[in-house]
Parts: structure tokens; sequence; C-alpha cells
């Protein structure tokens, strides 16, 4: 199948629901944004206690960490609390208002708030973006300042020990002085063991002390986590995402529109002008008239078919042709009185009369057309073919007393393939020749009485 009878077929056929399908994907979107108010959006810039990230992996990560504070309910309440900002559901405004992006590979996120207010937009980005400095202090420092209280809890405990045992060597010492003999040899133990005991202690001490001087230097070359620039309130709206939608949405629905077309093509397909008839029935395409064939403007300038018609009768040695509607009913009888006179007589001399003349002139009964003066008497005279509607009485005779005759099927050149059934179903069982095809537009209208 050619690619041009696949677009006659989709788009020839279902335009108009093609055209449904695309009028709703407009509809919907410009439904969803009638309501729209202006939105302003205001950001600020931050940086984490991180260390500069060494790829873009790492920077999406601190990024990452970000979004995560900026988007939860609770940090976005309190900043709304802290902006003074009324009005605003902080689960909604975390939800669809609150956006952290990363810029480039850095470290540094920008952190932006939509609101209906440019003022309120501009507070709500500064106290947010404060919440997630704050929260991420609160994550990376809290345990350093546990251990640092811890450390200098300890020191201060051996502190006051080695302070007491100072004293007590003191008075040891002033004891020292006035003893003797044995009492003087146990104050001497005690105070040697005093003393070894404060040198334990002020070993422990410094040794806890080397440790908090390690903990306060690793926090001290620590980046420190604040903000970079502060939101000022914007000056325009942002951009509405109409255009765009209602683009997205004529897209998707012309999609959706063909889908369901080719859906439909499937299931009852389509044939479509002269040349795909002519393939399915694998018959000659004799012609394709201008109107339907019992409108007297059909039977203008179309004598062309009636040489064709007799070409074919003659090719096949027949000398009667049945003309065969299918699809709409239409009376052929017109089309075949004009199709066997156009057969048998020169087309130069035939006059079609005009359709509004109430009474045309008739040479033969029955026939509305006459042989035009100065018709050549002396043309060879052909075996005249003789055009019928197709009758199953004429057909049965036909085939009954030997007289040999042709079918010519009279179809719109736009046919369901069901349509043609019946057709196919007629020629296997009046085992007539089919000669060819005639064809015509099919019009959308509604057919009122004729002559009216």
């Amino acid at each position: 199948m050619e690619l041009n009878e696949v677009v006659r077929r989709i788009f020839g056929q279902h335009w108009r629901l093609i055209v449904c399908f695309i009028a709703l994907g407009i509809a919907a979107p410009a439904l969803l944004h009638l309501g729209d108010a202006p939105s302003y959006t205001a950001s600020a810039r931050g940086v984490l206690d991180t260390r500069d990230p060494e790829s873009r992996a790492e920077a999406a990560a601190i990024v990452d960490t970000a979004r995560a504070i900026a988007t939860s309910p609770g940090p976005v309440r309190r900043a709304l609390s802290a902006a003074d900002v009324s009005g605003r559901d902080p689960v909604e405004v975390a939800k669809h208002h609150v956006s952290v992006r990363g810029l480039g590979s850095s470290g540094v996120f920008q952190l932006s708030i939509s609101d209906r207010d440019p003022q309120a937009a501009a507070a709500i980005a500064n106290a947010l973006a404060a919440q997630v400095i704050r929260a991420r202090l609160a994550a990376s420092q809290g345990q350093t300042q546990k251990v640092l209280a811890d450390l200098g809890q300890e020191i201060g405990d051996l502190n006051a020990r080695i302070t007491y045992l100072d004293a007590r060597i003191d008075s040891l010492d002033e004891r020292l002085s006035g003893a003797s003999g044995v009492e003087s040899a146990e104050l001497r133990a005690d105070r040697a063991s005093a003393i070894q005991l404060s040198r334990s202690l002020v070993q422990q001490r410094g040794a806890l002390e080397v440790q908090q001087n390690g903990v306060l230097s690793s926090e001290s070359v620590r980046p420190k986590a604040t903000i970079i620039s502060r939101a000022g309130p914007p000056t325009a709206a942002d951009s509405s995402r109409f255009f765009a939608d209602v683009v997205l949405g004529a897209l998707l629905g012309l999609i959706l529109g063909v889908g369901v077309a080719g859906i439909i093509e499937t299931f009852r397909p389509t044939l479509v002008g002269g040349d795909a008839l002519a393939r399915e029935f694998r018959a000659p395409l004799l012609g394709t008239l201008k109107n339907e064939p019992d409108e007297w403007e059909a039977l203008h300038d179309e004598t062309g078919i009636g040489m064709r018609l007799r070409l074919a009768a003659e090719a096949a040695a027949l000398l009667k042709v049945s003309l065969i509607p299918i699809g709409p009913q239409v009376n052929v009888g017109p089309l075949a009185e004009w199709l066997e006179a156009a057969s048998s007589e020169d087309v130069s001399e035939l006059v079609v009369p005009e359709p509004e003349l109430a009474e045309p002139v008739e040479a033969i009964p029955g026939r509305p057309w006459r042989l035009a003066i100065g018709a050549h008497a002396g043309s060879p005279a052909h075996p005249p073919v003789r055009v019928r509607p197709f009758d199953v009485q004429n057909a049965s005779a036909s085939l009954n007393n030997g007289t040999p005759g042709g079918l010519v099927l009279v179809l719109p050149a736009t046919v369901k393939k069901g349509e043609l059934m019946d057709a196919g179903h007629l020629l296997t069982v009046s085992r007539l020749p089919l000669l060819g095809l005639i064809t015509y537009p099919r019009r959308r209208r509604v057919r009122g009485p004729r002559g009216a």
C-alpha cells in the first residue's frame, strides 16, 4: 500500500474525527489555565558546609541535600512563619512552589520560590534559604558539638582531680617537715603515690586536649554554610505555559486522532480513489464522473468513458453491457443511455441539453439528447453495444440464450470495503465478465425528490 493511499484513507476519510481530537487536546489545557493568576519567582543562592565538589556527581549530591531540606513541610512552615506570610499551605508550597537547582559543577545551589505576590516570594525565599542552612548545620555540626562537650567535661573532671592531688601533695610536704621515723616513711609513700597519680592524670588531660584541638582544627577548616545572595522582589511575572500546553495538547490530539482513525481503518478499511478500486477488483478504470450518475452534470464532458467502454466491449467480443450500482442507491438509467449513445455515435455529434430545460429535444424516445445538425451520415457502421442497468432476468436470459454480455460497476470513488462484498458475490454468481469500473464523487448531502 502506497503512502499516498494511507494518507488519503486516514486523513481524507477521518479528518472530522482528527479535528475533534485536536480540538479536545486544545480545549483541555485551555480550561486548566482558565483561572491562572500571574506568578512571580524569587531566587536566593547559598552554599552548604561541604568541601568543594570534584565532579558533577558530587555537586548533584550537594544540591539533592539542599532540595531534600527545602521541600520538607517543616522547614517550609517555619519559613512562612519567619517571613510573616499567611494564607499558604506549607505542603502545597513545598510540593509545587519550591525548586532547587545547582549552578554547574559548583557547590552553590539556587533556591526559587514562586508566589502570586512578588514581595512574599522574596521573603519566603530568604527565610527558607536560612532554614536550609540552619537545618544543615544542625545535622552536620550536632555530633561535633557533642564531642567537644564530652571532651570538655572529661578535661574539667581531670583538672579537678589534679588540683585535689596537688593540694594533697602540698599537705603531705608540710606534715613531712615535722614527722620522723615510721610516720615519715608512710607520709613519703603517700606523697609518691599522689605524685604518680597526678602525673598520670596530667598525661590523660594532655591526650584529651590533643583530641579537642584536633576537632577544633578540623571544624575551623570546614567550609561555612551561608547565604551568598539574598532574593529580591521580582519585577516581572513568570511566563505562562498556556501556549506550550496548548501546542502539546494539539499534538497529543493529533496523535490520538490519527491512532483512532488507523484503528477504524484496520477493522473497517476504506478504498479511496479509482486506482485503489481497480486494484481491488483487478479490472480497468473506465473513467470518473464529475457528479453522481443520476445528476445531469455527470453527463457533460464524459464521452471518453463511452469510447473506453466500447473498446473494452469490443476487446472482449461483447455486445451487451450491464451497469451495476455499488454502495448508494442511485439511478444508472440515464448514464446507461448516454454511454450507449456515446459508444455508438461520433462523440462530436452528441449534444446534452442544459439541465434547466423543461422539455429537452428527444431524437429517440426516452433519450434526452439529439444528433447535431450536420451529422456524418456516411460514418462507418459499428455493431451497437447495448448498455443497460443490471437486471437479474436479463442476466439470466443472456446466459441461457448465449448473448454475450459483460458487467461494469458504477460506484463511489470512496467506499468501505465491506460494501463491496455483495458485488463480489454477484460477480461470482453471475459468471459474467467484469469489463471495468466507473467511479463518481461521493457527496455528503441529503437527497431530495428528483425534479424538486
